[in-house]
């Protein structure tokens, strides 16, 4: 049922429309629209990412191993699901977790494993590494942090993370592996931002608020998990940071390299 008020403003406009050009009628035609949908699809249409205020790191600098370029091997690309800043050209996102979830698309036939770093970027510590199989179909696949001492975020502190095809078990200078990676700063919540969260009524919402604060990791994950029930959210998040391409790709389980066990992930086995 269409709301009163929107009804009542295209009445109004009807009785200006010879004082009107066709391009005003048509742009509060739309915005009339909008609004008479939002009230009943309000987490559907706006659940596009903004970036957050604060700038992306540099593409010089620090201790850790730098990777933010996609190098590709034959038509084996694989692509980290995080946006791309736009001045700086590296791939990087805000967390508030100290276990973010990393996603990753792998076509299908990968040929080989796939290794995950974790990197402290001022200390140039690694902070964790898992070597991973994807499936032979190809997809989507997340990796979660694991809560070990050691191994989480700290907050403020920036990190370099890379996935690493696994082409030569001993690379070297002429026989470099093909990587891909980018940042992941932990972030510590404001008081607005924490009483948002914590009266959030349910997933979706969260998910709105993790949106327009520049959440990207943690607001990913919590779409990843609703994309079942809730796939437009999914489609508008991906098209927002120019991933249109992976919306249709399957959200994946990969196999742990070490153990032969299928990785754990909170995201995916939902």
């Amino acid at each position: 049922m269409m709301h009163r008020k929107p009804i009542l403003g295209i009445l109004t406009l009807m009785s200006l429309l010879p004082l009107l050009t066709p391009l005003t009628i048509f742009a509060l035609l739309t915005s009339w629209s909008f609004r008479a949908i939002a009230g009943e699809q309000r987490v559907l249409i706006a659940q596009s990412f903004q970036p957050p205020d604060r700038g992306a790191p540099s593409n010089s600098g620090g201790g850790g191993t730098r990777g933010n370029g996609e190098i590709s091997i034959s038509a084996n690309n694989i692509i980290p699901l995080v946006p791309r800043d736009q001045a700086t050209n590296v791939l990087w996102g805000q967390t508030l977790s100290e276990t973010p979830t990393f996603f990753l698309y792998v076509p299908a036939q990968m040929p080989s494993p796939i290794k995950f770093y974790l990197v402290d970027d001022t200390e140039g510590e690694l902070i964790y590494e898992e070597t991973v199989i994807p499936p032979a179909a190809g997809g989507i696949m997340a990796i979660d942090l694991p809560r070990n001492p050691g191994k989480t975020l700290q907050v403020e502190k920036l990190y370099n993370w890379y996935f690493e095809i696994q082409v030569n078990s001993q690379p070297s200078v002429t026989t470099r592996n093909p990587i891909v990676g980018g940042f992941v700063r932990r972030i510590v919540a404001s008081p607005e931002l924490s009483s948002k969260l914590q009266t959030a009524s349910s997933a979706n919402d969260r998910s709105q608020i993790y949106a327009d604060h520049g959440i990207w990791y943690d607001l990913l994950a919590t779409a990843a998990s609703l994309r079942t029930t809730n796939p437009g959210n999914w489609e508008l998040l991906l098209n927002s940071v120019g991933l249109e391409a992976l919306v249709e790709a399957p959200l994946i389980t990969a196999i742990d390299g070490a153990t032969n066990n299928p990785v754990a992930n909170n995201s995916v086995n939902r």
